[in-house]
């Protein structure tokens, strides 16, 4: 089945990426985004303010890949800012490795 990915959690399109992605399971977001001064802000405007984190946990957690915008954002401060989101252990599994085995082909 075709699978689409919106880059950056589709910046600055968030809430109509989610809405698409909660109709459709084949599309993923990743957190590969930076348009505040550090991934953190970022993260936490896009994936806790705009959308709350219940959306991602509850709804999206499927859907959502890490993505590290490297070589702009060094892959181990995007992945910092991804577990400081407050995801569960479960959830975090999903975005750094199941969803993009899945995605990919790989399960």
């Amino acid at each position: 089945a075709l699978r689409i990915v919106l880059a950056h959690l589709a910046w600055p399109w968030v809430l109509e990426a989610v809405a698409l992605a909660l109709k459709y399971p084949n599309i993923f977001l990743d957190t590969s985004a930076l348009y505040l001064d550090n991934p953190r802000d970022f993260l936490a405007f896009a994936m806790a303010q705009q959308v709350p984190l219940t959306v991602w946990e509850r709804s999206l957690r499927h859907q959502l890949v890490f993505g590290s915008n490297y070589p702009r954002v060094e892959i181990k401060n995007m992945a910092a800012a991804v577990r400081a989101l407050g995801l569960s252990p479960g959830c975090l599994d999903l975005v750094f490795r199941r969803n993009a085995a899945r995605l990919l082909g790989l399960e």
